[in-house]
């Protein structure tokens, strides 16, 4: 236990982070000095959608972001500089991505595009057939794809790790 507490003492990893333009008409802030941190507000405010933007960015997986309507969104983490993601960012990966192979694949396995995605990150770098071929994800849309053989399906995986 005393190591857990200990961890409250160190800084927190999100210092601010603002969604500005949320629906066209309200802005949302949150500010932390502190590494843990309860978000409390209204019914309606965007804590929810406050906390699902934080967790697309956090992991990297600003994709999901394509459906929030926002004119911008403000990250500071500790040690570093604040930056900024503009919706058109968003709007040009959803449309990079809906062209993509990886957007075949998907509508190929009747399948969401988040799914393939997220089974192309767990996969990780594997240069041993063995694992791409016993890997679930890559099971998955094989069987929903089954004249596509695994290679191929890792290989348009492999281009989104």
């Amino acid at each position: 236990m005393e190591a857990s507490i200990s961890s409250l003492d160190q800084p927190p990893l999100l210092e601010e982070f603002k969604i500005l333009g949320l629906h066209g008409t309200k802005d949302v802030s949150f500010y932390s000095s502190e590494s843990a941190s309860i978000l409390m507000a209204r019914n309606g405010s965007g804590k929810t959608t406050l906390l699902a933007a934080m967790n697309a960015i956090l992991t990297g997986n600003f994709y999901q972001l394509a459906d929030f309507f926002f004119d911008k969104i403000v990250v500071k983490l500790h040690g570093s500089s604040e930056f900024a993601i503009e919706k058109s960012d968003i709007d040009s990966l959803k449309s990079f991505l809906a062209d993509s192979p990886l957007s075949k694949l998907a509508a190929d396995c009747n399948v969401s595009i988040d799914y393939v995605l997220e089974v192309a990150k767990s996969i990780g770098q594997a240069d041993d057939p063995a694992r791409y071929h016993s890997h679930p994800g890559i099971r998955e849309l094989h069987n929903r794809h089954p004249t596509m053989s695994h290679k191929p399906i890792y290989d348009v995986l492999s281009k989104y790790i």
